[in-house]
């Protein structure tokens, strides 16, 4: 099995070599396209990021709130898809950009979160809702601390709200 999983995660050839052609065509076409990604010395792909130039738009006008989701081996190559989202003035769910990563380190989430920032234009949001995992939030405590006061909700629950400030940690 770990064969299996170590070769579909081959930079060379392979669904992640296609991926990575797509939307590397797509950042060239698109200059507010952002892809960034790490390869391991034996050219394996280890993490991959991107945003478009929607992403861009929205993340100005709705970026206050950010829902810092990871959704764990539910794909076919085991990876944690990472999704960064908001909501809109419509009360619809909006993706700022997303990630496929090896592994759920604090050096990935801090990679991660230097990434989004980078494609962000440098802006931080006001408040961070994340499911609670510990090395996330170290990570969002390191990279988010270097810019304005921001908040994490360590919870996807209506936990984070006036009534529960302890679920809340504060920049």
């Amino acid at each position: 099995m770990y064969n299996r999983i170590d070769k579909q995660r081959r930079v060379i050839g392979g669904d992640a070599s296609a991926c990575l052609k797509l939307l590397q065509r797509m950042e060239v076409e698109n200059p507010r396209m952002l892809v960034r990604h790490l390869a391991d010395k034996e050219g394996r792909l280890v993490h991959l990021f991107w945003c478009n130039n929607y992403s861009h738009l929205d993340y100005e006008i709705f970026g206050d709130v950010l829902a810092f989701d990871v959704t764990y081996r539910k794909k076919k190559y085991t990876c944690p898809l990472v999704v960064f989202s908001g909501v809109n003035h419509h009360n619809q769910t909006i993706v700022f950009a997303a990630a496929v990563v090896a592994n759920k380190t604090e050096e990935t989430y801090k990679w991660l979160l230097q990434q989004f920032l980078e494609g962000m234009k440098d802006k931080a949001p006001e408040c961070v809702i994340t499911d609670g995992h510990g090395a996330m939030k170290k990570a969002i405590e390191s990279v988010f601390s270097k810019f304005v006061s921001s908040s994490v909700c360590m919870a996807l629950t209506p936990k984070c709200d006036l009534k529960h400030k302890q679920s809340c940690v504060h920049i």
